[in-house]
């Protein structure tokens, strides 16, 4: 029936021990309970009570182990032979951590040092494997495949009249995916890299704190005692896997040998492959150095309209042949630590800013702007009149440094597209799809100005037609191009006679109205009269009212009739209409 623990007494002490205690049924129906003791076996001597015994512990078992499979291979054919067989197993995402370290004497230079942090979540350690990191953005979900899915299908009843026709279906066309590959070896190592640890337990040591150069002096070989997921961000201390041959774990300079770490792009990804064998033991991480190599990079102070801040940025030109992964990176200037932030994918030859702190030494503003509107060009085509004006635009930017060193503001101006350009003279130093970047170098406590002026068209189109009054925008037109008179004066007489014309129209109409109304009084004052004497001059003037009604509905037709010949003759002079001037030929 059961097994059941129980804690009991030994002796006259306070000491216990546990004993376990098997209930079970006999076939008389009796309940008898047995005391376990390493020398008592119990088994079912019936075979058929054993079998069901087995069926019911292996069912128990699949409920602890939901995520377990069992799979059989058939090997059909003939001979021996070797299979290989092999599965995918869910792991952690590996993640990218970079520290971009400045010399203590400026040289154009920081030393860029990448890590991939790998985590081991699969339950078995990683015993010499080889490792291969491939980054990129592919489409990926999770669909349980091994349960049963039932969908609700519908009830459809037996054809009897007729029977349904075959279809065949296109094909959809194949799309042709370019691939290449290529590859580097990783750069040959700068002098060894010193790893930190912020937070973590060093031989029994608690190390607190951002200094880089205090943490140089600590012993190699630390090895990371968080599960999955501890650490990874350079930017608040390091952490690495330290150990010797067959642990693993590698320091900085023993990983970054020459063809240590190699370099594979194949499609939109990109690969880091380690030529040694790494051993990560279950829940646990590693720091797996990928990259370390001298790039170009210059301090400088970001401003944008977007971000009042000025932020300090480093302006980084990625001249390796690796791609760099998105991650967090962390700055070191003279081993200190200056601040942190994020990267997007960095490919060869890109030039990237990453800013990494707030520049409170530097205020930037606006002080001015200014603009211009010139009309360069007008041309009309079939009733649509398109004016080109030519814009000139300038804005000037003040950038104030008040620290005791100079700086190099590079200020983000909007770019506006759509045959907009700079200035003759002025050029960016760099051009983004929707900002232009320039450097203005600020000495210590002084102010520099910028003055960014842009030209460019702005079109205006109006559509002509005659059913709207646009005699005021022609006549405007006309004064300030006044070789179109000739080509709009027809149209605009037009207008005008046709504005006329609609006057009339409703001053018919209203008289119309006034008729109506007369008529309606004196045929209800001669129904009130009927059979009287005064009846009768009611019916003079009824008449003559109903005869004043009846000439200016007339008069109403044939206007509204005028009125639609004029509106046919204006259109037509309208989609005739052609003429086009410029600037240049004024």
């Amino acid at each position: 029936m059961a097994i059941e623990s129980r804690t009991e007494k030994t002796g006259t002490g306070d000491s216990t021990v546990d004993k376990y205690y098997l209930t079970l049924v006999a076939g008389s129906g009796g309940v008898r309970v047995i005391e376990l003791t390493p020398a008592l076996s119990v088994r079912p001597l019936d075979g058929n009570l054993q079998g069901q015994l087995d069926r019911y512990l292996e069912l128990l078992s699949t409920t602890h182990s939901t995520g377990l499979r069992h799979l059989t291979l058939d090997a059909l054919g003939q001979g021996q032979r070797q299979l290989r067989v092999s599965y995918i197993s869910e792991v952690p995402v590996w993640k990218s951590t970079y520290r971009i370290v400045f010399p203590r004497e400026a040289n154009g230079k920081a030393t860029m040092q990448g890590w991939a942090v790998v985590d081991n979540t699969v339950g078995a350690d990683w015993d010499n494997v080889q490792l291969s990191l491939v980054a990129g953005a592919p489409q990926s979900f999770i669909q349980p495949l091994s349960q049963p899915l039932y969908t609700r299908r519908p009830e459809i009843p037996i054809a009897v009249d007729a029977q349904t026709t075959p279809q065949t279906h296109e094909a959809a066309e194949a799309e042709k995916a370019d691939r290449f590959k290529g590859g580097a070896p990783a750069p040959p190592p700068s002098p060894e890299i010193a790893s930190t640890l912020d937070n973590e337990l060093v031989d029994g040591a608690q190390l607190k704190g951002r200094n880089a150069a205090a943490l140089v002096k600590m012993m190699p070989g630390v090895t990371s005692r968080n599960g999955p997921g501890s650490g990874g961000n350079l930017g608040g201390g390091l952490y690495r896997v330290g150990g010797g041959e067959g642990g693993g774990v590698y320091r900085a300079s023993d990983a970054l040998q020459e063809g240590d770490v190699s370099t594979n792009a194949f499609d939109d990804f990109f690969e880091y492959s380690l030529a040694a064998p790494v051993t990560i033991h279950k829940n646990e991480s590693a720091m797996v150095p990928i990259l370390q190599q001298d790039l170009p990079a210059e301090h400088v102070t970001l401003w944008s309209q977007k971000e009042s801040t000025p932020l300090r940025a480093v302006w980084l030109e990625n001249t390796s042949k690796l791609t760099l992964d998105s991650g967090s990176f962390s700055i070191f200037e003279s081993g200190e630590f200056a601040g942190e932030g994020l990267l997007d994918p960095i490919h060869p030859g890109e030039k990237r800013l990453l800013s990494y702190a707030a520049d409170q030494a530097v205020r930037v503003k606006v002080t001015d702007r200014d603009g211009k509107s010139t009309l360069h060009h007008v041309e009309i085509r079939k009733g649509v009149i398109i004016e080109t004006h030519m814009n000139v635009a300038s804005v000037t930017y003040s950038a104030t440094n008040s620290a005791d060193v100079d700086r190099v503001v590079l200020l983000e101006h909007p770019r506006r597209t759509g045959g907009w350009s700079l200035d003759d003279g002025l050029k960016a130093d760099e051009t983004a799809p929707d900002l232009y970047r320039f450097k203005v170098p600020v000495a210590a406590h002084s102010t520099a100005k910028l003055e960014v002026r842009e030209h460019g068209p702005e079109h205006q189109r109006v559509d002509l037609n005659a059913t709207q009054n646009q005699t005021g925008y022609l006549l405007d037109l006309v004064k300030r191009v006044p070789d179109a008179l000739d080509k709009l004066k027809p149209v605009i007489d037009a207008q005008t006679a046709l504005t006329e014309l609609e006057g009339r129209i409703a001053e018919s109409k209203k008289a119309e109205e006034t008729a109506a109304t007369d008529e309606g009084r004196d045929r209800e004052n001669l129904t009130a009269l009927k059979g009287n004497d005064a009846a009768k001059r009611f019916v003079d003037e009824l008449n003559h009212a109903e005869d004043q009604l009846q000439a200016t509905r007339k008069q109403t037709a044939d206007l509204e009739a005028q009125k639609k010949a004029a509106v046919d003759k204006l259109n037509a002079m309208i989609s005739g209409l052609s003429f086009e001037w410029d600037v240049t030929s004024k």
